[in-house]
């Protein structure tokens, strides 16, 4: 079988799945222990550096290999990654139209460039984010489920 070159090797994924824990409770200590203590700024620093980690393991778990790689996961990499692309973009239409109608009808409270550049970054990331979400959690189920199946047949 030909290699795919474009995947990551497989202990690439179990790094990902070890930084993911370690980016989400640095994201909750640093919600919860010092929002109000340090200047916004910081806070909005340490936050995207967060967020970009998180995004890092993402893209780790999403493309590494798995340990036995043949074109039937090929094949669920693809449907994953058709089935996530599809939900993320129905979510980015719904989240477009809320925006335009909050804007609409809002108060001007974010009226802020800077606020408004950090608040879009973070809707962009977080879009992002859940498409990775989406498609880890369609292919390892379509994996688990192929798994169940072969066992069950034997």
């Amino acid at each position: 079988m030909k290699k795919n070159k474009f995947l990551l090797p497989y202990k690439c994924q179990i790094a990902g799945w070890i930084i993911l824990p370690v980016s989400l409770i640095a994201m909750t200590l640093l919600l919860n222990l010092f929002l109000g203590k340090i200047s916004d700024t910081a806070m909005r620093c340490c936050i995207i550096l967060d967020m970009i980690l998180g995004g890092l393991s993402l893209m780790m778990i999403a493309f590494s290999e798995e340990k036995s790689e043949d074109e039937f996961i090929e094949h669920l990499r693809g449907k994953s990654l058709a089935i996530a692309a599809g939900i993320t973009f129905t979510i980015a239409i719904i989240w477009f139209i809320f925006l335009i109608t909050y804007n609409f009808y809002g108060t001007p409270d974010m009226a802020d460039t800077g606020t408004m550049m950090v608040y879009n970054a973070l809707n962009l990331m977080s879009s992002v984010f859940m498409m990775f979400f989406i498609y880890i959690i369609t292919l390892k189920t379509n994996l688990a489920i192929y798994k169940w199946r072969c066992n069950h047949e034997k």
